[in-house]
């Protein structure tokens, strides 16, 4: 995953270290496939969705849709970007310092 290269400040990390390397490409679908399944499939009114609760559905996805293929020690520091992310896109902090934890 190419994910480390550069983090929100512009400086050169190294690649996050996955336990199987995937290709983007499947690390995209798999978080897409993981979205459907909790939007769709919960049999909740997907017209009644406010956007807060389409962000928290996002938002897991991406932790357990990319972060599930990371090599434990390498959590730490997609953690730490995510949270970078969701603070500089002014979205709303999940209640949880640790996304893996939601």
């Amino acid at each position: 995953m190419k994910l480390g290269i550069d983090d929100i400040n512009n400086e050169k990390v190294s690649p996050i270290a996955e336990v199987q390397p995937k290709t983007e490409m499947a690390l995209v679908a798999q978080m897409c496939k993981l979205m459907d399944i909790l939007m769709f499939e919960t049999k909740l009114d997907v017209q009644s969705f406010d956007q807060e609760h389409l962000v928290k559905i996002f938002i897991f996805s991406l932790v357990w849709g990319l972060g599930s293929c990371i090599m434990w020690e390498e959590r730490t520091r997609f953690n730490k970007l995510l949270l970078q992310l969701i603070e500089k896109n002014e979205m709303e902090k999940p209640g949880a310092k640790n996304l893996f934890d939601i």
